[in-house]
Formats: C-alpha cells, sequence, structure tokens
C-alpha cells in the first residue's frame, strides 16, 4: 500500500543520512586530545605543524555541522514512528499492534542512539581541549530532541519511557549531561586559567581569554531559556516550565559569575608584566573590550543589570579610569624633567651650577622620552577610539610642560651648543608620542 511504501522510504532515508553522520562522528572520535587548544592571536607563535593539525580537523569533523544534520535526522525518525505508529493502528491486528511496532523500530532507533552518542562524545572531546563554541551545537541538538519529544508525548500520546522509544529519552540525558558538564567546566575554566602564562602577550592587547568569553556569555543569550532551564535541574524541557523570572535570574548568576572570575583572571595575569605601566595597559584593554562589548549588546548589559547599582559599562569605565592612573606614571621623569628644580637642578646656586642643572634637566628628558618611544611603539591598544585617547592624554601633559620648558632656554646662553642638550622641538616630541602603539 502507499502507507507501507512511505515507511520504507522513511526507513531508508533515515538510515542513509545516518550512515553519513556515522562516519563524520567516528572520524570525530578518533581525535588526539590537544588538537585543538585555541592559542592567542597576539604574543603566541603558532607553528606550521600547528595550523596544519587546525586544518585537518576542519576537514575531519564539524560538530556544528554534524549537529545541524542529525537534527533533520530526528525529524526524519519523527515522521518514521508516526508513520509506523498510525500504520500499525490500522493494519495489524489490536493484539499485535505493540509487538509489530517494537519490531519495526527497534533496530532503528537503537542506530539512532548509536549515532547521537558518538556526536555528543565527538563534542565532549573538543570541549575537553577548550573549544567551548561546540557547546551551542549541543544547547540546539538538545531543544529539537525535546520539541521532538514533547510532540511526540502531548499530540501523539506515545510513551517515550518504554521500547522502542526510549533511546529519544536516553539521548537527551547524554545530551544534557555534556551541556551540563560543559557549563560548569568554562566556569571553571574561565577561573583556573589565571595561572597560564604561556598565552600571555607581549604587547598587552586584549586577552584571547577575554575576547572568548564575551562572545560565549553573549551567544548563551539566544539560548537563556535552554541554559536557565538545564541550570535549574531540569533535564527534560517541555515537560515542566519554569518562569521566565527564574529562567532570566539563573542566567544572570552564571554569566555574571563567569565575568567576575573573568576579572580575578585578567588581574593575576596583569601582575606576570614587570613593567607595571604595561600591566595597567593591559588591564584597561580588557576593561574597555568588555565595556564596549556591554555597550553594544545591551541585553547582556540589562542582564547583568542590578537595582540601584551603576550600569555594567559604567563599571568598567571606572575600573579604566583607576588603571590609567597607575600607567600615567610613565611620564612623570619627564614632567619632573622640565619643573624647574627637577632633574637635579639646585636653586640658589652659581651660575655655572645652574647651567649644569638645566643641560641635566634637557638629557634625563630626551634619553627617557627616547627609552619610552622604544619602548611602547611595541605596545598595542587594539581599539582606534581608546588608543587615539590615552596618546592625547599623553600629549596633553607631556607637552604643556615641555613647552615651558623649550621657550624658557631655547634663546638662553646656557652652554655654547645648545643643540647637544635641545635634541627635540615641541613638534619633534608630539610626533614620538604619536608613534606610541604602533607596531
Amino acid at each position: 500500500s502507499s502507507g507501507k511504501r512511505r515507511v520504507r522510504k522513511a526507513v531508508v532515508s533515515t538510515q542513509s543520512t545516518g550512515a553519513k553522520n556515522a562516519e563524520i562522528t567516528r572520524k570525530g572520535s578518533k581525535l588526539s586530545r590537544g588538537d585543538i587548544k585555541r592559542q592567542s592571536k597576539r604574543g603566541h607563535k603558532r607553528t606550521a605543524s600547528d595550523h596544519n593539525t587546525i586544518q585537518v580537523i576542519k576537514e575531519e569533523i564539524n560538530v556544528e555541522k554534524s549537529t545541524a544534520s542529525f537534527g533533520r535526522l530526528a525529524l526524519y525518525f519523527a515522521q518514521l514512528i508516526r508513520a509506523s505508529y498510525y500504520l500499525g493502528l490500522e493494519l495489524v491486528p489490536e493484539t499485535h499492534q505493540e509487538a509489530a511496532f517494537v519490531d519495526t523500530l527497534k533496530d532503528t532507533m537503537g542506530h539512532f542512539e548509536a549515532e547521537g552518542s558518538l556526536l555528543v562524545k565527538a563534542a565532549k572531546e573538543q570541549i575537553v581541549n577548550s573549544n567551548w563554541v561546540t557547546l551551542f551545537p549541543m544547547l540546539s541538538l538538545y531543544k529539537g530532541l525535546n520539541r521532538i519529544k514533547y510532540s511526540l508525548i502531548s499530540t501523539d500520546r506515545l510513551d517515550l519511557e518504554l521500547p522502542p522509544l526510549s533511546p529519544i529519552t536516553s539521548l537527551i540525558s547524554q545530551v544534557t549531561a555534556c551541556v551540563k558538564e560543559t557549563l560548569d567546566q568554562f566556569r571553571l575554566f574561565v577561573k583556573e586559567d589565571s595561572a597560564r602564562s604561556s598565552n600571555l602577550a607581549i604587547d598587552g592587547t586584549v586577552h584571547q581569554l577575554t575576547s572568548n568569553v564575551m562572545s560565549i556569555c553573549g551567544q548563551l543569550l539566544h539560548h537563556r531559556e535552554t541554559v536557565g532551564t538545564l541550570l535549574q535541574g531540569v533535564e527534560h524541557q517541555g515537560t515542566r516550565q519554569l518562569h521566565l523570572s527564574i529562567i532570566q535570574r539563573a542566567v544572570a548568576q552564571y554569566v555574571l559569575g563567569i565575568i567576575t572570575a573573568l576579572e580575578r583572571n585578567l588581574a593575576v595575569k596583569a601582575e606576570q608584566y614587570e613593567n607595571r605601566c604595561k600591566s595597567a595597559l593591559f588591564l584597561m584593554n580588557n576593561y574597555n573590550y568588555i565595556r564596549r562589548y556591554l555597550l553594544e549588546e545591551g541585553e547582556l548589559s540589562a542582564l547583568l543589570a542590578r537595582p540601584n547599582e551603576i550600569e555594567p559599562a559604567e563599571k568598567y569605565a571606572d575600573l579604566i579610569e583607576r588603571q590609567k592612573e597607575q600607567y600615567r606614571t610613565w611620564y612623570r621623569p619627564l614632567t619632573d624633567a622640565c619643573i624647574e628644580g627637577g632633574g637635579g637642578a639646585v636653586r640658589k646656586e652659581s651660575e655655572k651650577a645652574q647651567k649644569e642643572a638645566v643641560k641635566s634637566r634637557f638629557k634625563s628628558f630626551n634619553n627617557y622620552l627616547q627609552e619610552q618611544w622604544k619602548v611602547q611603539k611595541t605596545w598595542a591598544i587594539p581599539d582606534s577610539e581608546f588608543r587615539e585617547l590615552i596618546i592625547v592624554d599623553n600629549i596633553n601633559a607631556v607637552m604643556q610642560c615641555y613647552i615651558e620648558l623649550y621657550e624658557k632656554y631655547r634663546d638662553a646662553k646656557f652652554t655654547s651648543n645648545p643643540g647637544k642638550y635641545i635634541e627635540f622641538t615641541p613638534a619633534d616630541v608630539e610626533k614620538l608620542l604619536l608613534g606610541f602603539f604602533d607596531q
């Protein structure tokens, strides 16, 4: 009959698609640990072998695509289940309907569960190697399987706890465990990664962990209902609905905990820089990245907002200002050299001593400025607006005092060779300051 042809066609289709998924996931299950660790884009040189390994992984397995394919496969299985069930009601005597239904789907559903288990295993292997974005295909699969389960229970009145449909429930449990473990592991990773210094960029730029954490927290919002439900301990979405406020609160607490751990992590990493000004620059870069992300992702900022507290983005603006004070200490030797009585000059001394003091002030200024230019031109501020803000702040602080020193002594007869000591015009000084963060 036409019904039997539809069932036979569905079986062939699902088995063919399942075989393809099996090949993908079996390849993924053979990957060794450590193959896909993320490396910092800056401050870590990637070897040719690293690059080749990453290319091989991309060719052998793509969990996102495999999960999407398996999600479509699950829909085919749902159609097969319905077709088998209703066809059995029409064609099989009542006393044999249950046995016929079981015999029809037993092998197929076993194959379905095996394919799903292999996919979960491949995802876990990538997550173990800190490929945290694998979480999101698993969240999508979790939602898809729960929709199918809820539909079969509520619409078709099928019992998914009994064979041959129990593999659906079993697979949901596997995906649930994978997602919950990943959320816990990610939180622990952000907390404990502070001890690692191998991926700390030498130029003080935004750390890769910061961009990864903010990106993942932002993406979690697209799955907030699922994430919040799982964080509240509900395994099978759809069978028990939680109030939206409970879900929002659970997700907010999780994300806030992650970002708080990130802040502490960054503070520890900053201490690994020997130069305290570079340490402050590193924190400014990372705080500015978080602040900009929160401003651009209004939903995330709103999720983290608390009554009677400053906005999350404003909090990071305050943290940036604190680090600016530490960073600004770099130019104190320059401003000290410009100030009368600084740089070793002594007032009410002989004329010769005063001339020597002026020479010393210019020499100190020249040497320190050139030294800082060589150092800070190798530092980085990736945000162009923030970079300009810091450079302008440097120029305003240094130029104001240097112009006074320059104007006062450029025509004074404190030496027979003024060019030896007055090496820079104000324009030259400004040019050097503009060359900071230029690599």
